[in-house]
């Protein structure tokens, strides 16, 4: 625990835990973020974490989820009552000193981005976030899958072969990431080719309703019909994505009633987690974890 202060309030940065789950939730509520309990325990479940207090209140937050060589930051949150006062940059070199020395990586808001930019990351893309409630368009299916190709179910026996996936398509090693969503995932969807796994989009509770996410795929094609499959399974339900926007996936969500929710700049200190060919991060697990 580290005792501190800054222009006059004295403060106390210290580890999260369970106890602190639901403070954390009222602090993203009280923001208007989705994040239910759950999704607050996930993080707590998965990240190195630094709380800040102030008279016994927890009133800041940081987490950062270890990926072998890199580290996401995510969920900086400082009450509205102590905003401007320098707490934010505060919780950062918090959370960078545990993260180590390895690469970071976060999605920063524009008010967040100037921040970042001081401490020493750099854009490298950009991330759309589409949400509504799912209705099939009238030209789907537009065809059915050729020879080559089939959807199924995920079984426990597909689990090294699609972690194996999930971490060459980000250059990072997720395993403890990837066994956490499929815990909390409804249905995992995968593409075989031949029958050689080519992608795999997972499907779970979060925020105001479902995300989709991660979806990992070798091309556009392929990423879309597991999206879609998914989508044409669970209309009417209130579903998320967040997809990088260089994969242009924007047409086919809005045909789907997603509409677009926010869009947030992609930040790192030092190289960032991309694959430079096939397969590709199509949607991220969510915007904190990468």
């Amino acid at each position: 625990m580290v005792d501190a202060t800054a222009t006059d309030i004295t403060y106390q940065l210290r580890p999260m835990d369970n106890n602190d789950l639901e403070s954390a939730y009222q602090l993203t509520q009280n923001l208007h973020w989705p994040h239910r309990r759950e999704d607050w325990a996930t993080m707590l479940k998965l990240s190195h974490t630094v709380g800040l207090e102030i008279d016994g209140k927890l009133v800041g937050t940081a987490c950062s989820v270890v990926q072998g060589q890199h580290a996401s930051i995510g969920l900086i949150v400082v009450a509205d009552e102590y905003q401007g006062l320098g707490l934010g940059r505060r919780l950062m070199e918090a959370i960078m000193q545990l993260a180590g020395q390895r690469h970071l990586f976060l999605t920063a808001t524009v008010a967040g981005k100037p921040l970042y930019e001081k401490l020493g990351f750099h854009v490298y893309g950009r991330i759309k976030q589409f949400q509504g409630n799912a209705k099939c368009p009238t030209d789907y299916p537009s065809g059915s899958l050729s020879n080559e190709l089939s959807l199924r179910q995920y079984q426990t026996s597909d689990h090294d072969s699609i972690i194996e996936l999930m971490n060459s398509a980000s250059k990072m090693e997720r395993t403890k990431v990837a066994e956490e969503i499929f815990e909390i995932s409804e249905e995992i969807v995968l593409l075989e080719k031949n029958n050689q796994l080519q992608g795999f989009a997972a499907f779970r509770p979060f925020g105001r309703g479902y995300a989709i996410g991660p979806v990992v795929a070798q091309n556009q094609s392929e990423a879309t019909t597991l999206i879609e499959s998914i989508l044409a399974k669970y209309q009417g339900r209130f579903i998320r994505i967040d997809t990088p926007i260089q994969f242009d996936l924007e047409p086919m969500l809005l045909k789907w009633n997603l509409q677009q929710a926010d869009d947030v700049t992609l930040m790192s200190l030092g190289p960032h987690p991309y694959s430079e060919q096939a397969p590709y991060t199509y949607s991220v697990v969510t915007q904190a974890i990468g």
